[in-house]
């Protein structure tokens, strides 16, 4: 069974594409669903993340509480790294056991994750798929999904992230998601030759 990932900047539009390939018949594990998910339920990452952030980030019913969460790790390079090492290796595992669920006769797999590249996932995927959409356009997308994020905190979520030119270099097939080129032509040309391989 081959696995694809699928990965783009923050308003890039990657889920969208998802979409139209789960039109085409493939699966797709979305990592920060399952990423939340298994916050919520993995008691082994429960107890992982209350031992290193405290117990305040959960519940009494050991319910994550994101905001909690995200007000330790922001602006903090050290303790954001320290949740990717807790949660990354736990969906990884999660993901090779969603895939042995799949039907093995399918041409492919996708793991959507933003961060494929920032955690060096392509070397453990077949081949990857960079979502690409201009600066503005992806502004725009975050505006209207996220009215109360100003445009200053948009561009720090953006700076944060890899740099397109690097993810570039990184990606075996380009989307251009910015109403340049028509998008459903390149993810068709994509899925045909990937079921080709």
């Amino acid at each position: 069974m081959k696995k694809i990932g699928i990965t783009g900047g923050i308003g890039s539009g990657k889920t969208i594409v998802s979409k139209v390939f789960v039109l085409l018949g493939i699966p797709i594990y979305d990592s920060d669903t399952w990423a939340k998910k298994l916050m919520n339920e993995d008691e082994q990452l429960i107890q992982e993340l209350k031992n290193t952030f405290g117990n305040d980030i959960y519940t009494p019913q050991n319910q994550l509480i994101p905001e909690k969460l995200a007000q330790k790790v922001f602006d903090n390079t050290q303790k954001l790294k320290q949740l990717n090492n807790l949660v990354h290796p736990k969906v990884r595992q999660h993901f090779e056991q969603w895939t042995t669920n799949q039907d093995q006769n399918l041409p492919y797999v996708i793991q959507e994750s933003a961060l494929i590249f920032e955690n060096d996932l392509q070397k453990k995927l077949f081949k990857t798929i960079l979502v690409l959409a201009s600066i503005n356009t992806r502004i725009k997308r975050i505006k209207k999904r996220n009215p109360q994020l100003t445009e200053t905190q948009i561009q720090n979520i953006i700076n944060k992230q890899i740099e397109p030119q690097k993810a570039i270099q990184l990606a075996d097939f380009i989307i251009q998601n910015d109403d340049t080129e028509l998008l459903l032509p390149q993810i068709l040309a994509i899925h045909n030759q990937l079921s080709a391989l």
